[in-house]
């Protein structure tokens, strides 16, 4: 139920959906000792309209203190990209009235609600830490990581897109590889290549390198 497993950026899974209980019952279950960790609950846009409303209002009433980023890339990509109630559409066939997400955060009782694009990682970055710190006043602190889903082809005509090269500061770590995991990348004989074949251009792959060895070029269309 989840992609972020695999690159060891989630601690527990239970199900689809669970993810805001689970935050909630581990900081009651910490509250009050010194050592309680941080806690950040992940979950997606349609999960969280088919089952995260009842558990943020849960969190909020009974005071549960943790980060809740929701993954707004405006489709179910799971389950073969039907529209969720934010975007308007009715199983993509006819026109309906859209839900906002941030609206029904304000209705949960969630107070601050940030938006970001992920794919500026040191913005996203900056986000999170700003909502850390602003969990012990406020409680509940929403993010919402908003994307358009990049399996939409009129996403990809729309969105910047970058010629990825990887430079010969690359020294083989293969951190972009078993981290990172962006399929475009492989292990080729000197360095890291890229299949431009797969590569979408995002340009995301960029802050995944520690020696800064791949560099992205704007491409003009």
């Amino acid at each position: 139920y989840t992609l972020g497993l695999n690159l060891g950026a989630v601690d527990t899974c239970l199900c689809m959906g669970a993810s805001i209980s689970q935050a909630c019952g581990f900081y009651h279950a910490y509250k009050g000792k010194g050592n309680r960790p941080p806690i950040v609950a992940t979950i997606g846009d349609s999960t969280f309209f088919h089952a995260g409303i009842p558990a943020t209002i849960n969190a909020v009433v009974t005071g549960a203190k943790f980060v809740l980023v929701v993954l707004d890339n405006g489709t179910t990509a799971m389950t073969g990209n039907q529209p969720t109630p934010a975007v308007g559409s009715v199983a993509n066939v006819f026109d309906g009235n859209n839900v906002s997400i941030e609206q029904v955060l304000k209705g949960c009782g969630v107070k601050t609600i940030l938006i970001r694009d992920p794919y500026d990682v040191p913005g996203f970055t900056r986000t999170v830490k700003e909502a850390r710190k602003k969990i012990e006043d406020e409680g509940v602190v929403a993010i919402i990581a908003r994307h358009p889903c990049i399996r939409d082809k009129k996403v990809l005509a729309s969105q910047d897109v970058y010629s990825i090269r990887v430079t010969d500061r690359c020294n083989k770590c293969r951190y972009c590889i078993d981290e990172f995991e962006c399929p475009a990348l492989y292990l080729g004989e000197s360095k890291v290549e890229v299949d431009m074949s797969i590569c979408i251009g995002c340009g995301v792959c960029v802050h995944a390198c520690p020696r800064r060895a791949i560099v992205a070029e704007p491409i003009k269309r």
